[in-house]
């Protein structure tokens, strides 16, 4: 394959840099109510690690940003910036449906499964995401005497936004915000699941433009009655 998938490139990306230390990573889903929307990968390393790894007189955030920004064939936008210690690098590309995303994820080793359907309904849109998140280990059996779970020296999360109302969700929601998060575990596989539905609000303008135009319509046969009944009661009798 000509272009790795991006999530597996950066799966490969952060695991290099996990060996030099905690870092914390995310992979964000963001959907809009017409089912485009933008999927992105941020890798953080805290300010220690990252000079430490420095050491060699290459900055991996640097070198890591040019191989994203590489290996895909659309446009990707790219940004960084530090937060609480962490020099964060993201890269973010935008898709057109929940086809599209499915093509962008499918051969991402980070999710064994992972589908989006999106139902359009006459009234309301349906968002249903079903995916599951492969354990950190990669599906080894780790020995059970390890000191340390592999979840205990990373923080790697998958955070999804999806449009109107969110009615069924098993992830855990960040403060106030409508972003849904699942953490990824050393030993076990992560279900993700969630169901939010949406108004279609161009079915409900159209139906309320014909209402509109059908109580205008039915006023104005109401009125011209009106007056030929008036103007038939007050005519003269011959």
């Amino acid at each position: 394959m000509k272009n790795k998938s991006r999530i597996a490139l950066f799966l490969a990306l952060v695991w290099v840099l996990v060996l030099s230390g905690c870092i914390k990573a995310r992979v964000s889903i963001k959907v809009e109510n017409d089912g485009s929307g933008t999927l992105a990968m941020a890798v953080g390393m805290s300010q220690e690690i990252k000079a430490l790894a420095s050491s060699s007189g290459q900055d991996p955030m640097d070198e890591l940003e040019k191989e994203l920004a590489q290996e895909i064939d659309r446009e990707v936008t790219v940004r960084r910036w530090e937060d609480d210690d962490y020099d964060w690098v993201e890269n973010s590309v935008a898709f057109q449906d929940a086809d599209d995303l499915e093509k962008l994820v499918q051969d991402a080793e980070i999710f064994e499964r992972f589908s989006l359907q999106h139902e359009k309904g006459l009234f309301k849109h349906r968002f249903e995401l079903d995916a599951t998140v492969e354990q950190l280990s990669g599906g080894q059996d780790m020995p059970d005497d390890l000191p340390l779970d592999a979840s205990d020296l990373f923080d790697i999360r998958v955070a999804v936004e999806l449009p109107g109302n969110v009615v069924e969700t098993n992830g855990t929601y960040e403060g106030d915000s409508q972003v849904m998060t699942w953490k990824m575990s050393g030993q076990e596989s992560i279900q993700i699941h969630a169901v939010s539905e949406v108004w279609n609000w161009t079915t409900l303008l159209i139906l309320a433009a014909l209402l509109l135009l059908l109580g205008i319509g039915f006023l104005i046969v109401l009125g011209v009655g009106a007056f030929f009944l008036l103007r038939r009661k007050k005519a003269p009798a011959r």
